[in-house]
């Protein structure tokens, strides 16, 4: 028996986001289900994936939900590739920017899909939280061949 083909990791957002700087740990809830940005202005989140060496990518989705009673606007760059040159794992980045409009009390996802990444690379997206808006569910697929 072998790893199967086409894995597909899921988690919460505690499990694979962080505070992209520390000014904004004191902005940012980090519930159980969501990091939720409980501040007055935008809060940025870091987010990876982790993946086993050799797969390939198989898409990305990311739900986001607005807890506010308006409209918010969430920006977030996904990044596939290595910062590492000159090594045998170096692959140069690819940077993806997603733009989306949440409704107030709604939930929405962003996707990436395995057109917008590089294969074989880590990925990892980073997010500016509107206030009042969360990061919740995370989802990440993996296309890797099976072991004999």
């Amino acid at each position: 028996a072998g790893v199967p083909p086409n894995l597909r990791t899921m988690t919460h957002a505690p499990g694979a986001c962080q505070a992209a700087l520390p000014a904004y740990e004191g902005t940012i809830r980090k519930r159980p289900l969501a990091f939720v940005n409980e501040g007055t202005g935008p809060a940025f989140v870091t987010c990876a994936f982790p993946g086993f060496e050799g797969g390939s990518f198989g898409g990305l989705t990311i739900w986001f939900t607005n807890f506010g009673d308006a409209a918010a606007v969430l920006r977030c760059t996904f990044v596939t590739g290595t910062a590492a040159t000159g090594v045998p794992h170096a692959v140069p980045p690819v940077y993806t920017s997603r733009i989306r409009e949440l409704p107030a009390g709604a939930s929405d996802a962003l996707f990436l899909t395995t057109g917008d990444a590089t294969t074989d690379a880590p990925t990892s997206v980073s997010c500016a939280l509107p206030p009042r808006v969360g990061v919740g569910d995370l989802a990440f697929g993996q296309e890797v061949e099976p072991n004999p």
